[in-house]
């Protein structure tokens, strides 16, 4: 390491020194910051950069499909329908078909709510599938102090003008003292 002077102010200063102290004038001597392989890794850095955010801004595209001349035959309105699954009448809504009957809950001493319930399907031709409960408890004063909403029925249709029944268990508010119970939703089932 050598001692020069300032080619600015004159001040003798290493020749390793980016800039003089005294004034700020770059050293001719030194590589500046933006050359050799500082300059390479900005570089590789910004270059992964725009990588990362194009590969961002892609996933979260979707792109629109153009319905070929044959996709637009086959959606043409049918006389008489060609399935079974579109001659299945539609449910207007599983709220008017599926009632609880019966409901018997308790609560063990760890929290453990368990329920039987027997729903209802007043249909006679729609059946129902993946049932999902919305269960509310209240303490002693009769606030409320816990709910959810959780389904039970993966494996279970209730067929149209039929019943089942469904035990099932959740973690409940230990104060709980009462409770309710009612259907938050089903899917029909073909």
């Amino acid at each position: 390491m050598a001692l020069i002077k300032c080619r600015e102010c004159g001040e003798q200063i290493s020749d390793q020194a980016p800039v003089c102290p005294r004034c700020g004038a770059p050293n001719k001597n030194t590589p500046s910051l933006g050359t050799g392989l500082a300059q390479g890794c900005g570089v590789i850095v910004l270059i992964v950069f725009v990588i990362f955010i194009i590969g961002i801004l892609s996933s979260g595209r979707k792109t629109e499909s153009v319905p070929s001349p044959q996709a637009e035959l086959s959606t043409a309105p049918r006389s008489e329908p060609s399935t079974a699954a579109e001659s299945a009448p539609t449910p207007v809504s599983w709220e008017e078909d599926l009632e609880i009957t019966k409901k018997n809950w308790s609560l063990s001493e760890f929290s453990v709510a368990t329920w039987n319930v027997r729903v209802h399907n007043k249909s006679k031709t729609l059946a129902y599938k993946d049932l999902h409960f919305k269960t509310v408890y209240s303490g002693p004063s009769g606030t409320v102090i816990d709910r959810s909403i959780i389904g039970h029925t993966e494996y279970q249709t209730v067929r149209p003008g039929r019943s089942i029944s469904i035990t099932f268990t959740e973690f409940a508010h230990s104060q709980s003292v009462r409770a309710s119970i009612s259907i938050d939703g089903a899917e029909f089932a073909y």
